[in-house]
Order: C-alpha cells, then sequence, then structure tokens
C-alpha cells in the first residue's frame, strides 16, 4: 500500500502551547512528522499538512490564528529542528482575512542576530496586519525531504499589546527634536519599563559586563513601518525571552525609523548582549529596527545611531575611525563594525553596511564639534572646602591626561597629587592637608586637548580654547569632634519595619566595627544593608535588622567612642539612641494597588506638572529591593534641581477608584529621612490631601481619613513630594499596597481591650521545602479560616474552616506532591469571626517554597 507522509497540527493543550508573558500574548503551535497510510487521511483531525500531487508540495489546512486579540499587529516567528539546512526558504506561510482571499506566500527568513545552533534554526519575525484572522504553511517538498523522521518545527505567534498613549506621545517627541548636536550624551532613551517589558528593568539572567571595545551595528530585517514601535520593541523581546527561552533581549539599544531610541538589554552600561555571532564580550550591539538590504535608513534613524555610537565613544575612549583586534572573535575590525564583520550573515543589511564609513565619520565630526569642558564643578568659587577634601574636575568628553597635566596650574603652589578616573574626571589631593583658611585659584589653559584633539572650552561659551579658572576657600581650623545631626528611629511607637539611619555633620572615619543594634537585654541584633555613603561633605549610616523587629520591645543602637572626623577630631564618648516599637498590628484591607505590575505611575520626569527637577536622576519603576508584601513595591528616585521648590507629582496611568462606603485610605511609605514632604492626590487633583514630612526611614503605614474634606474622594489620581528649605535634594522612597481600610479589622486599639491576643506568627521554616508549620493565636471562640493564596490572589489550599475556641494553634504544611504548585512567594491569611460579635480579625503573612 502507498504511503504518505502527513504532519499533524496538534491542538492539546499540552502541543498549542500557551506562553503568555505580562502584557505579551505568545501562543505556539507545534508540528511533527508522522507516517499514515493513504486512506487514513479521511480520518485525520483537521490539521494535517497534506502533499498536494499538482503543485509538488505540502500544505497545511487553512486554520485560524491562535490570538484573540490582534492589535496593533500579528508577529509570526518559525522555529526548525533540522539538521544539514541552513536557510529557511523552504518553509512559508500566508494569511487571510476572510479565508477566502489570501496574500502571496512569504518564505520564512533566518534570523542571523540570533545565535543558531547545528540543529535549530530561528527565523526573523514577520509582521502582519490584525485583519488577518487566518494562515496557511506551506512546506517545499524538496525542503521537505530533509527533515529527519522524529524532528518538528513550530510556528509561533506573538501579540504585545497596544501601546499606551503617554508612551506614544513621547516617543513623537523624542523624534521631532531628533537631531545631531555637538554634545555626547546619550540621546533620550525609552526604558524598558517605558515600552513594556514584562520584567521591567530586571531580567531573567543576571548580567554579565565587559570593557567596551567595538560598536556593532545591525538591522532587525523586519518591517519598515509601523504605527506602534514600542510594542514591535516588546514583541523582540517576547520572541527572543519567551519563545526561545533566553534570559532578555539580545541588543543594548534599539533604534526605530522615527529615531526614537530604546533601552535593550538590561544592566545598564557595558552589560554584554547577545548580538555578535557568539562572541559577544567587548561589543555593544545597536539595531536599526527595519530591513536595509535594499533601502537605506531613515535620516533620523541614522541620526540617532550616530548620536549614541558618539556618546559610547566618547565614554570608552574609542576612535570612530580606528581599527583593533577584537579577542572574543579573533579578528581585527572596524571599531564600528557591521555584524557581517564577525561572521556569515547580511545583516545589517547592504546598504546600511555601505553607510557605515559616513556614520564613522559623522561620529568623529560630532566628537570634534565641540570643545571639551568642565562640567562639575558648576560654580567658580566654592568656600568652606574641607581641607582635607581632594578637588575633583569632571570634564564632558575623555581628555588627553598629559595635556591637561602640564597645562594645570594652581596659586599658592602646594603639594599635589593627580589622580585620573577614566579619562573623564581628575582628582586633586593636597599632600597632607590644603592650609587653613587660604584661597586656592585653578587654573588650565588652552593647551589641554580632548583625546580627539579638540581644544579645552574653558570658560563654557560653546568655543573651544577658553580658559578654566576654579577657586576654593579653605575652612578655617577646625578643633570639634563630629555630631549626630539627624537620627532614626528614636522615641516610642517606631514601626516593626522600620530601618536606621544617622547623619553626622561632617564626613567621618573609623565607623566601622563601632555601630551596633542592642535589644532590651544590650544582646546584638543582627543587621543587613549598612552602608557609609559621603555626600556633600557630610556622612550618611544606613542598615536594617535583619529580622522584623519585635512589636512593644525597646532597642539601642550604639555607637562607640573613637569616631573622628579627617582631621583627626575623636568623639571621645558613646552615643546611645533608644527607641521602642509600637505592638505591630496595623491596618488590613482591600487592595487598590500593591505595585506588582509595571504599567501603573507616569514618568515623573516626563510628567509636565512636576517642577524643579532632574531630568536624569528623577525616575519611578518597579523595585524588588523592598516590599511589604508581594514581590516589589514602586521606587521613586528623585533629585532636584536647586534647593527649593521642587514639587514631583506621581501620577496613576488609571485612577484607582475608591467607594463611597470606604472611610479610611491606608498606603505604606518606605522614607529616607529627608525632611521633604509627601502628599495625596485626589479627583485629578481637587483635593491635595499631607499625609506627612518625611522624617522617618524605612516602612510606616499611614491613614487617609476621607470623610475630613467637604467633598469627598472618589478617585486616587497620585502622590506629590514636595521640596522643603533645607532638605535633601536627592533621594528614594518606596511606596507599597494602597488599600481601603476594613474597619471590621481589630485595630491596635481594639487589640488593647480584648481578654486575649489574636496573632498570626510568621511560618517557620521559612524559606521551605517542602513542608513548614504555621502558628496563630485566637483570643475569643471565633470561626477560623486559614488559607493560602498565590500572587494572583487565586487560593491553592484551604488549611482549616472550623470554630475553635480561644489558645494557640499549630498547622503542618506540605506543599509537595502538587503539581500546581511551584517555587515562589505565596500568602497565608487567617480570618477569625468572634461568634461573640466582636471586631472581625484578619491577617496575611508572606511565605516562600522552594523546591
Amino acid at each position: 500500500m502507498k504511503k504518505i507522509v502527513l504532519l499533524y497540527l496538534y491542538i492539546a493543550l499540552s502541543i498549542s502551547i500557551d506562553l503568555t508573558a505580562q502584557g505579551i500574548i505568545t501562543k505556539q503551535v507545534k508540528y511533527t512528522f508522522t507516517e499514515a497510510s493513504e486512506s487514513e487521511i479521511e480520518n485525520v483531525e483537521s490539521g494535517v499538512i497534506f502533499f498536494d500531487t499538482n503543485k509538488k508540495n505540502y500544505y497545511s489546512i487553512q486554520k485560524l490564528i491562535p490570538l484573540e486579540e490582534s492589535a496593533p499587529f500579528i508577529a509570526v516567528g518559525l522555529i526548525v529542528k533540522i539538521s544539514g539546512v541552513y536557510d529557511l526558504m523552504g518553509v512559508s506561510i500566508r494569511f487571510s482575512a476572510d479565508s477566502v482571499k489570501w496574500s502571496e506566500w512569504k518564505q520564512f527568513k533566518i534570523d542571523n542576530d540570533i545565535e543558531q545552533d547545528s540543529r535549530t534554526r530561528i527565523s526573523s519575525l514577520m509582521f502582519e496586519k490584525p485583519v488577518n484572522k487566518f494562515y496557511q504553511i506551506q512546506v517545499d517538498a524538496d525542503y521537505f525531504e530533509k527533515f529527519e523522521d522524529g524532528k518538528s518545527f513550530q510556528i509561533s505567534f506573538l501579540n504585545p499589546g497596544a501601546t499606551g498613549k503617554n508612551i506614544l506621545d513621547k516617543a513623537e517627541i523624542i523624534s521631532k527634536n531628533n537631531s545631531v548636536k555637538g554634545e555626547f550624551d546619550l540621546p533620550t532613551v525609552i526604558s524598558r519599563t517605558e515600552w513594556g517589558c514584562p520584567d521591567g528593568q530586571n531580567s531573567r539572567w543576571s548580567p554579565n559586563y565587559t570593557k567596551v571595545t567595538h560598536l556593532i551595528v545591525h538591522h532587525s530585517a523586519t518591517e519598515n513601518s509601523s504605527s506602534d514601535w514600542p510594542a514591535v520593541v516588546r514583541t523582540f523581546w517576547g520572541w527572543h525571552t519567551i519563545t526561545n527561552g533566553w534570559g532578555d533581549i539580545g541588543y543594548n539599544f534599539l533604534v526605530d525609523p522615527n529615531g526614537v531610541v530604546y533601552e535593550g538589554r538590561s544592566g545598564g552600561n557595558n552589560a554584554i548582549g547577545a548580538h555578535f555571532c557568539g562572541t559577544n564580550s567587548n561589543t555593544m550591539g545597536t539595531c536599526v529596527i527595519g530591513t536595509y538590504t535594499s533601502v537605506p535608513p531613515t535620516d533620523k534613524a541614522i541620526t540617532s545611531l550616530v548620536k549614541i555610537l558618539t556618546w559610547k565613544c566618547n565614554l570608552e575612549n574609542i576612535n570612530p575611525l580606528g581599527t583593533a583586534y577584537h579577542s572574543s572573535s579573533g579578528r581585527t575590525l572596524n571599531n564600528i563594525s557591521g555584524h557581517r564583520d564577525g561572521c556569515s550573515t547580511e545583516c545589517p543589511g547592504t546598504t546600511l553596511y555601505n553607510n557605515l564609513s559616513s556614520v564613522r565619520s559623522d561620529v568623529l565630526s560630532l566628537l570634534n564639534s565641540k570643545g571639551p569642558f568642565v562640567s562639575e564643578p558648576v560654580n567658580k568659587i566654592k568656600y568652606n572646602h574641607p581641607a582635607y577634601k581632594p578637588l575633583t574636575l569632571s570634564f564632558s568628553q575623555s581628555m588627553d591626561k598629559q595635556s591637561v597635566e602640564s597645562s594645570l596650574t594652581i596659586e599658592p603652589d602646594d603639594s599635589v597629587k593627580l589622580r585620573w578616573i577614566g579619562s573623564n574626571e581628575l582628582v586633586i589631593s593636597p599632600a597632607a592637608l590644603w592650609k587653613f583658611s587660604t584661597r586656592y585659584d585653578f587654573k588650565i589653559d588652552t593647551s589641554a586637548r580632548s583625546i580627539f584633539g579638540t581644544k579645552l572650552d574653558g570658560d563654557n561659551d560653546g568655543q573651544s580654547g577658553g580658559v578654566f579658572n576654579y577657586s576654593v576657600v579653605i575652612t578655617d581650623p577646625d578643633f570639634e569632634a563630629p555630631k549626630i545631626t539627624r537620627a532614626f528611629p528614636s522615641g516610642n511607637s517606631v514601626n516593626t519595619h522600620a530601618e536606621m539611619k544617622f547623619v553626622f555633620n561632617e564626613e567621618v572615619d573609623g565607623i566601622i566595627g563601632r555601630i551596633s543594634l542592642l535589644d532590651s537585654l544590650d544582646k546584638t541584633v543582627s543587621i543587613l544593608d549598612g552602608k557609609i555613603i559621603n555626600e556633600n561633605d557630610i556622612t550618611y549610616i544606613t542598615f536594617r535588622s535583619k529580622n522584623v523587629l519585635s512589636p512593644s520591645a525597646t532597642y539601642k543602637v550604639s555607637f562607640k567612642s573613637g569616631i573622628a572626623d579627617f582631621l583627626g577630631n575623636t568623639m571621645l564618648k558613646d552615643s546611645l539612641f533608644i527607641f521602642r516599637t509600637d505592638n505591630g498590628n496595623y491596618p488590613e484591607g482591600k487592595t487598590l494597588q500593591d505595585f506588582e505590575n509595571e504599567y501603573v505611575i507616569v514618568d515623573p520626569a516626563s510628567n509636565q506638572i512636576s517642577t524643579g527637577i532632574s531630568l536624569i536622576g528623577t525616575s519611578f519603576k518597579r523595585s524588588g529591593y523592598r516590599s511589604v508584601e508581594g514581590l516589589t513595591s514602586g521606587l521613586l528616585t528623585y533629585e532636584f534641581s536647586a534647593d527649593t521648590g521642587g514639587i514631583i507629582n506621581l501620577m496613576f496611568l488609571k485612577d484607582l477608584q475608591i467607594d463611597e462606603t470606604d472611610s479610611i485610605l491606608c498606603i505604606w511609605i518606605n522614607g529616607d529621612l529627608s525632611d521633604n514632604s509627601i502628599f495625596a492626590i485626589f479627583n485629578g487633583g481637587e483635593i491635595v490631601a499631607d499625609i506627612s514630612p518625611v522624617n522617618w526611614y524605612g516602612w510606616e503605614v499611614f491613614e487617609i481619613a476621607l470623610n475630613q474634606f467637604v467633598k469627598k474622594p472618589n478617585l486616587l489620581s497620585g502622590f506629590r513630594l514636595k521640596q522643603m528649605e533645607g532638605a535633601d535634594r536627592r533621594g528614594k522612597i518606596y511606596l507599597d499596597k494602597i488599600f481601603v481600610k476594613d474597619l471590621g479589622i481589630t485595630s491596635i486599639n481594639d487589640l488593647t481591650i480584648q481578654p486575649g491576643l489574636f496573632k498570626l506568627e510568621q511560618n517557620f521554616p521559612n524559606p521551605f521545602n517542602p513542608s513548614t508549620e504555621i502558628s496563630y493565636s485566637i483570643a475569643t471562640t471565633s470561626l477560623v479560616t486559614l488559607e493560602i493564596y498565590n500572587l494572583l490572589g487565586q487560593k491553592i489550599k484551604s488549611l482549616t474552616q472550623a470554630l475553635q475556641k480561644p489558645g494557640q494553634y499549630t498547622f503542618g504544611v506540605n506543599l509537595s506532591g502538587n503539581e500546581k504548585i511551584a517555587s515562589g512567594v505565596y500568602f497565608y491569611r487567617l480570618i477569625a469571626h468572634p461568634v461573640n460579635g466582636g471586631n472581625i480579625f484578619s491577617s496575611t503573612k508572606k511565605m516562600i517554597l522552594l523546591n
């Protein structure tokens, strides 16, 4: 009997795979080879690929694209398990909106920016209009014969969802302001968080770093037009990370045809990407989105590419016209190279590749278009400069060190040491101490040059050739020991989640080994995250307890004598700061926002109602470094541009709805002891409520009584940080768990009048695998429910639901043998309804399962 080869389309859930990540829908359809007799064709499911004797090719039946949502486009990719064939031109696909009128067949092409192994071929992505609902596969007969028995291929459909209007508006503004200027900063970048990366600024793989010597240019070999370029970038991330299982997107930067630059691989400057033929060390990869085999990139795309390369050449002392040996590839390459210089590939397309010589020249011209200047310090004179402290000059470009040192003069003459940090910062240190009460004048003349030969613009007037002058006046003699001017915690009712911060009036030394956290019995409490920060001539000390502080307990922070300033003045006595924690019972209720999702806050740097801020030093993102519940919180990093008048508005992308019955709004805030003030914004700005001066460090929960306002708020629109006179100009504040207080839950005052105590303990051990114990106390006879939930709020296990008498209870939990339970963070919640009609008690805690 005649045999023919059939290719089945598996539609069972185990084969039609949903690899959806937050914000990116990915459906993967797997095909595998088998044999069936000709008579069996009629009985095969509708997903068969059959041989057409007239056309001499194999075809699938016409299938619905497995995406419920398709806007702004449908992206399609192919993964083939095959050996002996490099290209993918034997597999094609076509599309239809109605299964009647079809597009032309489109061949899949190898993605040359993806590292292909000997048996796997991965295509570049196709982007199709969302109107298409059907697809069909074709496999050339000659190509089909090269598939091996048991091999397979996968068709992946990706939809990244539409990008929010605020990001599209920002991209449009960037595009309109796209032009080459004589400056070398990195052009405005759409961050990972902004373009909607599901992992935010983080990565599934820990970043590795390298010294960059070569700048590699790519094209994406995809469509040259789109109405939503951030969605295209999300699709690249999904293709690399979700479908192919890599840790992150391969490129360090991407540039769309409008000239908008997107942050690529996580990790920041000098993170190693995955883009250069498996030899990625010492490279930075920039992808110009589109296909440039026969058409040139847009002028705006080239402009942004030149800006990126100029920034990096200046930062890393790279000659844009030079060549150097690249050890990873074993080749001598142009410092600015195309992908094809490293291996056999068309990338970055013939037209773009041939344009790289002009790009290199444009980079050099931009580097030479403006003379280097001293960017810090800004003012021409500084008073009260400490006698021990070096002077640091920061240049806007990489400098020829010898020319700078030979052109430097100091009056009065003094013995100094010169040290360079890279090629951009010169540190001038006194051999011993600067002379007290003395003015020093520093001068760098016009013989100082950048590494590219451009003369110093000493007076920063935009023209090369000016002389740089700067003066410092040294402080009067100082004979006083350092003092602590700000301290937290102190006093009573300190939150059990508080952390410690102490500020000295000057920079100090000898701190290590002289600070300890003690309990009421003077036993040492373990601490974490200890930091010593010297900034603006003062010292900041921060740390936190390894575990949450015990409730209603007394603690001490001890500073031993021996801490000294850099002039030798020493603290001769111990200093002791005593504080007492509250009872540790904090409100619970209905959560409105927990900052587990990236798409929460409008970028404060692009918010037009924020004023007096540094655009570079101000941002908001999701952070896993601090959290009250869950994995993440919202982190505001801020910097005000002056000493007073700054306002930062953190506005939600979508206002949080407050019900009419809600009366108290609560929020957990991790303060920075900056003494700035924070406010809540309701109803789009109609109501602004004072929350608190930021006079604490660590976590604190705040309550806002909603009935205090003439018009009751029904929308929480955001928060405001207002700069206060004398407060810190920069800092970090975390936000977490915004919720409406459940008035039925036991409050702190309620607990003090009950005969017993309701309490849910932390599970032990934690983390655990696979068993742990959960203990709790019941104050009065109650109907008790104890349940376990995942991060999505889905109940995965009920431990008890029973009437229980007053007392202490312990439940053993074993999560082995349950396939639904994976490693990660879970929550367990205790709810107790007293039968006598008293207040309902509810408490939730986090636990971590490690399989």
